[in-house]
């Protein structure tokens, strides 16, 4: 499922779900060519369809593009330090709404649980020195209650939510 995203020549890569740091090391493999990992070659798109010189190429690979783990089970938290020590990783996102579920808190994504659980991972990202963020919708209450926190960055939204808003402005805009 990587190496098809890989070869598209993108700039980041989320990887989600992520338990354990032997998942996350996993992961990083798969975005990484020997020796340094396992990744499968055939950057077509990548170098522009040859356009690119290969050379040139692999040897900017490793800092071609962002590989991210997405923390969103209480597993990767309890491992977060051994995460956040990979070679390679290059930073992570807190996925609140799976974390929730993960501790039988489903759609409490600001449970205090879920919080606690998060800042854990944000104060260790920061201890080593690795940006981190956060999945949320576009909520104000969500958006500034992780600001707080001290996030690098934040994913708020997605297409859906934001057709939904523009389509809920309209219909107040003409009474509907």
């Amino acid at each position: 499922v990587v190496k098809p995203v890989l070869e598209m020549g993108i700039d980041a890569i989320i990887i989600p779900m992520i338990e354990s740091a032997r998942e996350a090391e996993e992961a990083i493999s798969l975005c990484r060519y020997p020796p340094k990992g396992t990744r499968g070659f055939g950057p077509r798109r990548a170098i522009a369809y040859n356009a690119q010189d290969l050379d040139d190429y692999l040897a900017h690979s490793e800092e071609s593009f962002l590989r991210i783990i997405q923390i969103e089970h209480i597993n990767a938290v309890a491992e977060i330090d051994a995460i956040l020590a990979l070679d390679g990783l290059d930073g992570v996102i807190i996925g609140p709404n799976d974390l929730s579920a993960s501790i039988g808190l489903l759609g409490e994504s600001l449970h205090r649980d879920v919080l606690e659980a998060g800042g854990r991972v944000i104060e260790a990202a920061k201890r080593a020195g690795k940006p981190v963020g956060v999945s949320i919708g576009p909520d104000k209450t969500a958006i500034e209650t992780w600001q707080h926190l001290g996030v690098d960055f934040l994913s708020v939204g997605d297409d859906i939510s934001f057709l939904h808003q523009g389509a809920m402005r309209t219909f107040a805009m003409v009474g509907r």
